[in-house]
């Protein structure tokens, strides 16, 4: 879940007065489709971010993954309900990347961002 200052939302209450409510919402991580579902149908998630291998801390997760995650997102809320995120992590350890594997990166996260992929 998101940090605390970040899962609030102000509105003005429906008063016109700027009355401030207090609207939680939470960001889930989803390393399988069973946790996407479980996500999509509890309210109040304003994004998943999809990963794999969260036991090692999250890494990229395949993009058949991807794509399936984002055609149930769209199967229930067309193009609008939770945001969908990608992590890009190549692998578990430190984040000293070699050269190699940031090219990997960005070749994973150019791929992420395509309007096909996205939701």
């Amino acid at each position: 879940i998101a940090d605390k200052d970040r899962r609030t939302n102000r509105m003005t209450g429906g008063t016109g007065r700027g009355t401030a409510a207090i609207v939680p919402w939470a960001e889930v991580c989803c390393d399988t489709l069973q946790s996407v579902e479980a996500a999509l149908g509890v309210g109040g998630v304003r994004s998943l971010e999809l990963c794999s291998a969260l036991s090692e801390g999250g890494l990229t997760p395949s993009h058949a993954f991807v794509r399936s995650a984002v055609r149930r997102k769209r199967q229930l809320y067309g193009r609008h309900g939770p945001e969908v995120h990608v992590l890009v992590r190549p692998r578990a350890g430190d984040f000293l990347y070699s050269a190699a594997e940031f090219h990997c990166m960005l070749e994973d996260a150019c791929w992420a961002v395509t309007p096909v992929e996205r939701g």
